[in-house]
C-alpha cells in the first residue's frame, strides 16, 4: 500500500482510545491532556483550552507533534465535537489521550496519507456524515466502526495541491496563534510591573534608570509612595470604585435614553 488509492478510514489506520484520568491531577506538571477541551468543533487544535496532567500516562495512551486523534464523544448535544479530529502541534511535546479521544494509528507510515486522511476529515460532507451517525442525547457519541468506515477519495495531483495550501495555512495560523500567547504573556508581565508591583517607581525611588522605556512614559510615573487603603500606591495616583471612572452600556437593554444614545454614537 504504498499510495492512498480509495476505500474506508479502517484501510489505513487503526484506533488507540485512551482512559479516564484523576481529575485532581490535572494543571500539575506533565503532558497536555488531549481531551474534549484540546479540539475545536470542526477539526483543529486548541492551545486556550489545553491542560497538562501530572499522572499516569503509559505510552500507549500518549501522543507526539503531528499525531493525529479524533472526539469519539461530544460535549455538547449538538453534535458538533464527534467525529472532530486533531493533530498535536509542534509546541507541545507530548500529551495523554483521555476517555473521549483517540489515536490515529496509521498502518503504513506516510505523511503523504496522513495529511491527506488528516484534511479529508475535516470536509463537510465528513461532518454532515458524523452527524447523522450521532448516538445518544445527555452526551453525543460517534462509534469507531462508524469512524473507520467513513469512505475516503483517492490521493490525486488536485488533492496533493490542496492539501499543501491546507498545511500552509495552518502552519501560518498556528505561528500567528503563538505569537498572539507571547505578545498575550508580555502583555500581562508589563501591566503586572508597572500596575500591581510599581517597579517604575521603586527604580526611580532607589535612583536607577528605566531602561527600556521611552523618557516620555518614564515621566508619567512618580518617584515616591503614599498611603492608601490597598497599601502604598505611587505618590498622586487614587484608589477609587470602577464606577467613579467607567460606566457600563448594557446595549441589549431597550430602549436606550437620549444619553444613552448619544454616548453610543459618539461626537462624530
Amino acid at each position: 500500500m504504498s499510495s492512498m488509492k480509495g476505500g474506508v478510514v479502517g484501510d489505513y489506520v487503526s484506533l488507540q482510545r485512551g482512559k479516564t484520568y484523576s481529575g485532581k491531577l490535572v494543571g500539575e506538571p506533565g503532558p497536555a491532556l488531549l481531551g474534549l477541551g484540546s479540539i475545536k468543533p470542526g477539526g483543529g487544535f486548541r492551545h486556550d483550552k489545553v491542560k497538562t496532567f501530572g499522572g499516569e500516562c503509559p505510552e500507549n495512551l500518549m501522543a507526539y507533534p503531528g499525531d493525529i486523534y479524533v472526539a469519539l464523544k461530544g460535549a455538547t448535544k449538538d453534535g458538533s465535537m464527534i467525529g472532530s479530529v486533531s493533530r498535536v502541534p509542534d509546541d507541545v511535546e507530548s500529551g495523554r489521550l483521555t476517555q473521549d479521544t483517540a489515536k490515529l494509528l496509521f498502518k503504513e507510515p506516510s505523511h503523504e496519507i496522513e495529511s491527506h486522511l488528516y484534511w479529508i476529515l475535516q470536509t463537510p460532507h465528513y461532518r454532515r456524515y458524523c452527524a447523522a451517525r450521532a448516538t445518544g442525547s445527555a452526551q453525543v457519541g460517534f462509534s469507531r466502526d462508524d469512524f473507520l468506515a467513513y469512505p475516503v477519495p483517492p490521493i490525486t495531483a488536485s488533492t496533493r495541491t490542496l492539501t499543501s495550501l491546507f498545511e500552509s495555512i495552518e502552519a501560518r495560523t498556528s505561528l500567528n496563534g503563538v505569537m498572539a500567547g507571547t505578545l498575550k504573556a508580555i502583555t500581562q508581565a508589563v501591566f503586572k510591573s508597572w500596575f500591581v508591583d510599581f517597579d517604575p517607581v521603586h527604580a526611580k525611588v532607589e535612583g536607577r534608570e528605566l531602561v527600556g522605556m521611552a523618557p516620555e512614559t518614564a515621566a508619567l510615573f512618580p518617584d515616591s509612595f503614599q498611603d492608601s487603603s490597598l497599601g502604598r500606591i505611587p505618590m498622586g495616583w487614587q484608589v477609587v470604585e470602577v464606577g467613579e471612572c467607567a460606566k457600563l452600556l448594557d446595549h441589549k437593554r431597550i430602549p436606550l435614553n437620549s444619553r444613552e444614545r448619544a454616548a453610543r454614537q459618539g461626537p462624530y
